[in-house]
């Protein structure tokens, strides 16, 4: 058996903690309950202040994302418009190089006929040659024929 405290022995002290032997009942039970009392009041505030500190968190969420969603609002907006401007610089761009192109083909096309022109008159020019050319010399067989005769 061990040996317990003495019946008239004071209690040994222990930090954070509260001894109430040798008080009256009473004494002790309103001690008890206002001990209890106490911590369920720090409790009830820790509960609250606790639910008031997340209602608070919640706010700030809540404004945090509207202030986000507008941004990327403004950032689409922004990115819409860029996307305009270079559809409507893309399209001014295309209108001028089809512009630009459909001349072009008008130039070749004008230039092309001039060929084909100079090449029908060369070989109109080829073929007038060949038959002077055939002309001269016939008329030098026949001078030639007629000398030796």
């Amino acid at each position: 058996m061990r040996p317990g405290p003495a019946a008239g022995a004071l209690p040994l002290p222990r930090p954070g903690t509260v001894n109430l032997r040798g008080l009256a009942p009473l004494a002790r039970a309103e001690i008890q309950w206002g001990l209890h009392a106490h911590a369920e009041a720090q409790a009830e505030a820790s509960w609250q202040q606790r639910a008031l500190n997340a209602e608070q968190a919640l706010k700030t969420a809540h404004s945090e994302i509207r202030a986000q969603r507008a941004r990327i609002s403004e950032l689409l907006g922004e990115l819409r418009d860029t996307q305009r401007e270079q559809d409507h610089d893309a399209l001014q761009r295309l209108t001028a190089e089809n512009t630009t192109l459909k001349q072009r083909l008008r130039q070749l096309t004008s230039d092309q006929r001039a060929m084909e022109e100079k090449l029908q008159a060369a070989r109109s020019n080829n073929r007038f040659l060949d038959k002077r050319i055939a002309g001269l010399e016939a008329q030098l067989l026949d001078a030639g024929m007629s000398r030796r005769t």
